[in-house]
């Protein structure tokens, strides 16, 4: 099937390799959202109590050309929230950047 696009006020690539957590993306303004930052290249990770709507918005995604995952979460579970966060962190966890130390720069300008 073709890919679909969303029209964005955002610049496209806006999120290119970044990973967003979207809580009540299976329906409204959550699946709305999970959408949109897909469109802009996000890896998207949908969380809501039901995980039916979650997986139709990940199948819709993934048709749109996007990368969503699902994860069942009610965010009044602290330990849930805890378990999902560390998990996302813990599989797109790279070498935090850091910039330069200012004489570093200077070095390099050299």
């Amino acid at each position: 099937m073709a890919e679909k696009r969303f029209d964005s006020v955002f610049r496209p690539g806006l999120f290119d390799g970044k990973v967003v957590l979207v809580t009540g993306g299976g329906t409204g303004i959550g699946r709305c959202t999970a959408h949109e930052l897909a469109a802009l290249g996000a890896h998207v990770v949908v969380a809501a109590r039901r995980s039916e709507p979650l997986e139709q918005t990940a199948a819709e995604i993934a048709e749109s050309g996007g990368r969503c995952d699902v994860e069942t979460l009610n965010v009044r579970d602290e330990a849930a929230v805890e378990r999902v966060v560390g998990s996302i962190v813990e599989s797109s966890s790279r070498p935090p950047r850091r910039s330069p130390s200012p004489a570093a720069a200077a070095t390099s300008r050299r």
